[in-house]
């Protein structure tokens, strides 16, 4: 943190300086600091993508949803089809209650990261919220089949647990 400041003492209108000391000041857990970082970056170059996605993360860590889906969607019309960023956007869907917006961000998500188990399974979230819970399971499953995760052993746990109960209680204790 203290280099990173220092080199922007030395020269402050490099933005790559920008961006390592937003980054450090991520680490050090500033991140109202490091938007501070990334707006000095931005002025000096908005055309880098990376301040936009890290700028809508914190937002969305801040649960500030409608300045992180402005700032990735800035990023995303500098660098589209990056999976991770379109599924943050359907996790901002999935925050609104806007389970249809969700649906379509994971699906373009996995057209471009077909094996991303994490949109698959909160793709399967999207659906067991809209009381569609055969493609929440079969969500939850290729999820699983992916990544054995305690998240979505849970989830499919929850979605089954009338149709199968002695299942649904072994899938719970595996991923407890």
């Amino acid at each position: 943190l203290n280099l990173a400041k220092l080199a922007l003492n030395l020269d402050n209108q490099n933005e790559n300086l920008w961006a390592i000391l937003a980054e450090a000041q991520i680490k050090n857990n500033l991140p109202n600091d490091a938007l501070k970082s990334i707006s000095q970056g931005k002025l000096l170059n908005p055309k880098i993508e990376e301040f936009h996605f890290v700028e809508g993360s914190i937002y969305l860590e801040q649960k500030k949803l409608k300045k992180s889906r402005e700032s990735l969607l800035r990023g995303l019309k500098i660098q589209p089809n990056v999976a991770f960023v379109i599924f943050q956007l359907g996790n901002i869907s999935l925050m609104e209650t806007n389970y249809d917006r969700a649906l379509n961000e994971f699906e373009k998500a996995i057209e471009i990261k077909s094996d991303y188990w994490q949109v698959i399974n909160n793709k399967g979230l999207a659906y067991y919220e809209k009381n569609k819970r055969l493609l929440a399971i079969e969500n939850f499953k290729k999820a699983i089949s992916i990544k054995r995760n305690g998240e979505t052993l849970l989830a499919l746990a929850v979605s089954i647990q009338n149709k199968d109960p002695k299942q649904a209680i072994d899938l719970a204790k595996e991923a407890l």
